[in-house]
């Protein structure tokens, strides 16, 4: 059986300075629409599904696999376990220090089960430094 898989960002939607502002390639659409007529098809994405579903509009044909594959249309919620609860919220405590110390230009995605620093848009050596003590703190070292 032959499956189409797609990413979103590079892919479907070009990279932009913040995720927030990706939109789907002009036709993209019906492209997925026609893919979905020849195989199973679909889109696979870090994003969480819910950010996928808002931003998006996929048909309803198409699978929609998000967080890494953690989340999809066929199984929605995603539950983590108290200790996973509790490791997330410390990363999600060490991310916003980091965009904290990295400046304008860093900011923090929040998934249902991850946190993303994105520092793209921030000062260079700063940002540097930012992922470097988060990459500390989040291994216990900091």
């Amino acid at each position: 059986m032959q499956v189409i898989g797609l990413d979103v960002d590079g892919v479907l939607a070009p990279i932009v300075a913040h995720a927030d502002h990706a939109r789907l390639l002009p036709g993209m659409t019906e492209i997925l629409r026609a893919l979905g007529t020849l195989a199973p098809t679909a889109v696979i994405s870090g994003r969480a599904l819910a950010d996928l579903e808002q931003l998006y509009e996929f048909p309803v044909e198409i699978e929609v696999i998000g967080s890494h594959g953690l989340e999809s249309r066929l199984h929605p919620d995603l539950r983590l376990d108290p200790s996973e609860e509790a490791v997330l919220r410390d990363l999600r405590f060490c991310a916003q220090q980091a965009v904290h110390q990295a400046g304008p230009g860093a900011w923090c995605e929040h998934k249902p089960a991850s946190v993303v620093l994105h520092t793209r848009a921030a000062a260079p050596l700063t940002a540097i430094a930012a992922v470097a003590d988060l990459i500390e703190r989040a291994l216990g070292k900091g």
